[in-house]
């Protein structure tokens, strides 16, 4: 009887406990910036393969809908370095990132980070060596960044810029010999800056990474384990798989 009666209060305590975890979720800060097709706004509205992960996650945690915040990457980054209580997406799991914060993957798994120069320039890289004789333009705390940095011995030839906007600038005035960037992403750049693709190349492709939803330290790990569970759930499905054909054709069509 008591084992019973025991079972029952752990059953009532867990019920009640859902709408508490649901209020914990809605506590946090959740940041993204433009990075298509991952999230991005469209017609006003932020969409994107990790915003409709989102917004599934929380369904399956019976989380209301909540307010989603874009912001620069580097203010974006700093903000979950610094805060307690952000959630920052979607973010590549690194080296150097894997112990600074907690972590939910997979988004995506990404092996699409790479060197992209002007065809004009004729530039061949067969390995990490090569690059120190070149500048190479990244956006402040991006995966390529820190793909890059991870590799090189010394990084006084990195150009960090805020968006990718001021290293096409500066490679077309031959301030700077490439860029690093995903490749998706940097095509959607360049063409919205003006340029025509056919000018450009990839020279080196990096290794392949986990694309994340990462967590402040201070977040409390079961929300971190909650979370992870619902989005695990959601990737195994065909639905997820739909939606990635969905967002990435539809990046390759713009």
């Amino acid at each position: 009887m008591r084992q019973i009666v025991s079972g029952f209060l752990f059953l009532i305590s867990a019920v009640l406990a859902i709408p508490c975890l649901a209020s914990s979720f809605e506590r946090l800060d959740y940041l993204t910036e433009e990075y298509p097709p991952l999230n991005y706004t469209e017609n006003g509205k932020l969409t994107g393969l990790s915003v409709v992960l989102l917004k599934k996650i929380w369904q399956e945690l019976k989380v209301k809908p909540q307010k989603v915040r874009v912001l620069p990457w580097a203010r974006a980054y700093r903000n979950l370095e610094q805060q307690d209580n952000v959630v920052l997406f979607a973010i590549a799991q690194t080296k150097q990132r894997k112990d600074k914060f907690q972590w939910a993957c997979p988004i995506e798994t990404t092996d699409t980070n790479a060197l992209i120069a002007l065809k004009s320039s004729r530039i061949k890289i067969n390995s990490f060596d090569e690059l120190a004789r070149y500048a190479i333009g990244t956006v402040r705390f991006d995966i390529a960044e820190q793909l890059l940095m991870e590799q090189l011995s010394s990084t006084i030839n990195i150009v960090s810029n805020v968006t990718m906007k001021p290293n096409l600038e500066l490679m077309a005035k031959g301030r700077i010999q490439m860029i690093a960037y995903d490749l998706q992403a940097a095509n959607n750049m360049i063409i919205q800056w003006g340029g025509d693709l056919n000018d450009y190349e990839t020279v080196f492709v990096f290794p392949t990474a986990f694309t994340c939803f990462a967590f402040s330290k201070q977040v409390d790990p079961l929300l971190v384990r909650q979370f992870q569970q619902a989005l695990s759930k959601i990737v195994r499905t065909e639905e997820y798989q739909t939606l990635m054909q969905q967002f990435y054709s539809r990046a390759e069509n713009h």
